[in-house]
């Protein structure tokens, strides 16, 4: 026994509908960079479709990031299903359905096990940095692409695509127009209470707007296909990204859980849905949404997810974790958990301190025991 109970029941899926799923995750993607000069491609794909804004990440950092966004559950079973030699319910409804997966990773996920733990017994196409970034993040549609016409048009697919170039020191081609300027490669080792944000903002914004661009190529190569509108495709990123933002001075990401560091966007095309969604979400909800609702699988949600479905508004308690430590998110409360103390402050600001609302406890309780 792993200690793991996950899925909690068998997962029986049927043929009756199989859209093509494709993930992508953008490194380090804020909140406040969905906006029509930074990501238009993205943006356009959110206003006509699916736009979540009030969307958090299950970590600061990429790994209990993507966790959650594949296994749709709380980063404190990452650990437990590390070890567990298991597939997400997402993975396993699209193998018991016959689908293509193609894994294309522009960053190293083989060093930190990412791999086999979020896509057990399937071989990545890429799963280590390939190049220069900006050229590893352009060939990831490029075998994408290469993938769509060599298959069968009437076999499903399910995709994974890592972006990036958007990691600090934040990347774009030589010769790439910067819409922002002035602009600056970040050294993130050497900023201080004083530095001027402003141009390593621009240069992270201008590395989004370089990555935006090939989401509306994958698009495009969609809509070429004839599978654009057999195709749900999710943009999100793995955490958000700091530049001194607070009166309290970080930067970068992994380093405290206000709105700056946990907040995505999320934007979603999903044929026949159009929706602007401001309660709270979450990576938790995600991918048990996809399962149970895209391809209407048999299983109760809360049976393969920690979350809840992502046009469910009740309310969340979610659980957000960097590499050492957690906080448990609810409404605009943040409550950090240190050894021996709670530290509660606002999602905007650690220097403002809130009270600790009852639900993070009990909350907290119910995630914890909910697969063990």
């Amino acid at each position: 026994m792993s200690g793991f109970n996950y899925p909690a029941e068998p997962i029986q899926c049927t043929a009756e509908s199989t859209p093509n799923i494709i993930i992508v995750s953008i490194e380090s993607l804020r909140f406040d960079r969905y906006r029509s000069d930074i990501t238009p491609n993205i943006k356009e794909i959110g206003d006509n479709s699916l736009y979540f804004s009030n969307h958090l990440s299950t970590g600061t950092v990429t790994d209990r990031g993507v966790f959650g966004l594949i296994y749709s559950l709380s980063p404190v079973f990452f650990n437990s299903a590390m070890g567990a030699g298991k597939q997400p319910a997402l993975i396993e409804s699209t193998t018991q359905l016959g689908y293509e997966h193609w894994i294309l990773a522009n960053q190293d996920i083989e060093v930190n096990k990412l791999d086999t733990l979020l896509f057990n017994g399937i071989t990545p196409l890429q799963s280590v940095g390939k190049g220069a970034v900006y050229d590893g993040d352009a060939n990831l549609i490029t075998q994408f692409e290469q993938q769509l016409q060599e298959n069968n048009a009437d076999q499903p697919f399910f995709s994974f695509i890592l972006f990036n170039g958007s990691h600090f020191p934040y990347w774009t081609p030589s010769g790439y127009e910067l819409p922002f300027t002035p602009a600056e490669r970040f050294a993130i080792s050497k900023a201080t209470d004083d530095t001027d944000a402003t141009p390593y903002l621009n240069q992270y914004s201008n590395s989004i707007h370089y990555l935006d661009g090939l989401v509306g190529d994958l698009k495009a190569v969609l809509v070429e296909s004839g599978q654009w509108d057999n195709t749900i495709l999710v943009i999100t990123g793995d955490h958000g990204e700091e530049f001194g933002d607070q009166e309290e001075v970080y930067w970068g990401h992994g380093s405290n859980f206000t709105q700056y560091q946990t907040a995505v966007p999320l934007a979603i095309h999903w044929p026949g849905k159009t929706q602007t969604v401001n309660y709270r979400t979450s990576h938790e909800d995600i991918a048990a949404t996809l399962v149970t609702e895209a391809l209407g699988c048999d299983v109760a949600f809360d049976s393969i997810s920690s979350g809840y479905s992502l046009f469910d508004d009740s309310q969340r308690v979610n659980i957000v974790a960097s590499y050492v430590n957690q906080a448990i998110i609810v409404d605009d409360t943040v409550n950090e958990l240190l050894p021996g103390m709670v530290k509660s402050y606002s999602l905007s600001s650690v220097g403002e301190k809130v009270t600790t609302p009852a639900a993070a406890i009990s909350g907290y309780q119910k995630t914890y025991s909910q697969f063990r």
